[in-house]
Order: C-alpha cells, then structure tokens, then sequence
C-alpha cells in the first residue's frame, strides 16, 4: 500500500512537470518535430519521467532513512537536533520532532521537497530563519537577501548548523569545546559560515550567490528530455551547460586550475595540521569535534590554540564541500589562507 501511495505521488509530480514542459514547448516543439532529439522528448510519456526522476533520486544519499536499526532512537532521522533534516516526514510537516508521526522514518523524498514546508521555501524563494533548522547558526537573517530562490529548500539543511565564530569565542575562552561544519555548501556561496580570526581580511566571490535559483540553477540542470536531474550532483558533461553562461566553452570545472589550486592548498593545511597537533591522523567525531590519531591508530586527547582550531573548522568546511573551491573560489581560499598563516606564519597560496 505504501509504496502503491509513493509510486502515485512521484507519477503526479512528473505528470505536472512534463505537462508544464509541454505548454512552454508548444509551438516551437509542432515545428520542429522532425528533429530527432525534440521527437524523443515528445515521446516521453509521465510514467518515464517519474520512473527517469526515481532512478535518479535512489541513486543520490537523499534516498536513504537516516536508521540506525541497533539504536532506533539514536539514528538521525530520530534525534532532536537532526531530525527535521533527516526524516523527510518531519521536514515535510514542518515539525521539529518524531514525536507526531511515530517511528516511521523516511529519506529525503517526494513528499519531503513537493509538499509542505518543502514546497513553501521553493514558491517564496527565501529562507526563514526563525525556522528551528537555523537555531544556533550563525544566520540570524537571510544571508541571500531573498536571493536563493528554489535553493532556499537546500539551504535550510545545508547551512552548516554551526556559529563559527561564537564557537570560536567560547573556544578561546576555555568554555566551549571544538566543532566542525555540518554540510555547510551555503556557508561558503554566500561567503559568510567560515570562521574568521579577528583583523583577518576575508575577500567573497559574489557572481555564484547571484546564480537564479541558487543551489537549483546549477544542481538540478535540465536533462535533455526536459525535467530537473535529480542525482543533485554535477557531472563534467553538464559543465558548458551549468558553467557556460559565464565560462564559455567550459569543458569541466576545474576553471583556470583553480580545483588543482585548492586540492593541493587543501594537502598542506593538512600536512600543517598535522605538523600543529603532533597527530598521525585526524578525522571528525559523531558528536561534533575532531579526533586525533597517533601512529598506532590510537586516539588521544588534544586541545589546539584557537588559531589551529580555526584552520581544523575551515579545512572540513572547504573539503567536506566537495566543489574544491567552486562554491565562493575566493571566499575558500581566503578562509584557508589566512588561519594557514597564522598557524605557520607563512602564505598558502
């Protein structure tokens, strides 16, 4: 019954893109129909696009319920302080606890992002920080002034859920301990979720915060039979058509080297951190810090000077981020040049 309930739903939603599609196409699609790629998308019925649409989503980690069958109440998708993130029938029904709905728990799917809280944010196109997803972060206002469009539904989960620097306060206060970013993707398009060393200049590319639909307008190109992808993840093939209104010709996204650039600046605050902690390793804990690895594998227990703490926050934000760079290109360099520098006293770049 469940999954004859899903199916519908996802048929639905497809049926109202593809009919959407169809009225924008109308005319232009009649008079070119004898060209081949126009005919194939002509033939795409309903059914396809949502079975394509489905494909697509269970391939990407938004599928999953976030379950921890051993520890139910301990899984994310239980959690109070995760699980209107990661329960897509919380998020959907704008509650911040399992409570209302019970055990049941499901990914981030359908009903998650076309209903409900999902399909607010996307027709206001503005985030709303009173939401209980930005509590405790560092936005106390709507860092896209009212800018993100569709990407305000992936912001309100992918923020951080950290405020660096009161975290950075609290830190070299000896009252707080270390925390790192918690897929933090806007934190650095929008140039403002680093943390930030007193009298450091911190330079922002603004031209991808002013992309149309923000997150959307390059993470959910349109495939070639008329619907938004659905993997959420850019492919090389997709990058003269997310990247070329700007980078003509653009045959992937390392743009002048400037992945290379931040893959190998991302090698040496490593290497430094390393250097600075006296660790073999350092990986990040389930309860929000670092860890430290000696060369027997073993942990050990470790608090750096707030200067290493904040190149350890900037190192995860800029590497747990996956876009080398791509995100806000100066705004990364700059979080990782300047807390390099005050660590080693020397420049990164």
């Amino acid at each position: 019954m469940k999954k004859s309930l899903i199916i519908a739903f996802v048929v639905l939603v497809a049926a109202s893109i593809f009919v959407g599609y169809q009225t924008q196409v109308g005319d232009q699609a009649i008079q070119e129909s004898n060209n081949p790629e126009q005919a194939a998308v002509l033939a795409l019925s309903p059914i396809e696009v949502a079975e394509r649409i489905s494909s697509e989503w269970k391939g990407s980690n938004k599928f999953f319920a976030q379950i921890n069958a051993a520890n139910l109440a301990n899984s994310p998708g239980a959690r109070e302080g995760c699980t209107h993130c990661h329960n897509g029938m919380v998020f959907a029904g704008g509650v911040h606890t399992n409570a209302p709905i019970g055990d049941h728990m499901t990914g981030i799917n359908c009903q998650a992002c076309h209903t409900g809280t999902g399909n607010e944010l996307m027709k206001t196109g503005q985030i709303n920080p009173a939401m209980r997803h930005f509590t405790g972060t560092y936005i106390k206002s709507d860092i896209t002034g009212g800018r993100a469009g569709k990407g305000a539904l992936c912001i309100t989960c992918h923020n951080g859920r950290r405020d660096p620097q009161a975290s950075l306060a609290a830190f070299t206060a000896g009252t707080g301990n270390m925390q790192y970013p918690h897929y933090g993707a806007a934190s650095l398009v929008f140039g403002q979720g680093g943390m930030h060393l007193p009298e450091a200049t911190y330079r922002s590319s603004a031209a991808h915060s002013n992309i149309q639909d923000s997150c959307v307008g390059c993470h959910m190109v349109e495939t070639q039979e008329g619907y938004s992808q659905h993997t959420f993840i850019l492919d090389e093939a997709d990058a003269n058509k997310a990247c070329g209104n700007c980078h003509v010709g653009a045959q992937n996204f390392n743009i002048n080297g400037s992945q290379t650039e931040v893959y190998n600046g991302l090698k040496r605050v490593y290497d430094a951190l390393l250097e600075a902690t006296g660790a073999a390793r350092i990986e990040t804990s389930g309860q929000g810090g670092f860890l430290f690895y000696d060369q027997a594998g073993a942990t050990f227990q470790h608090r750096p000077t707030p200067e290493v703490y904040s190149l350890l926050y900037n190192w995860y934000l800029v590497k747990s981020d996956g876009s080398l760079g791509v995100h806000n290109p100066a705004y990364a360099r700059a979080l990782l040049g300047e807390s390099y520098r005050a660590v080693t006293g020397k420049g990164l770049w």
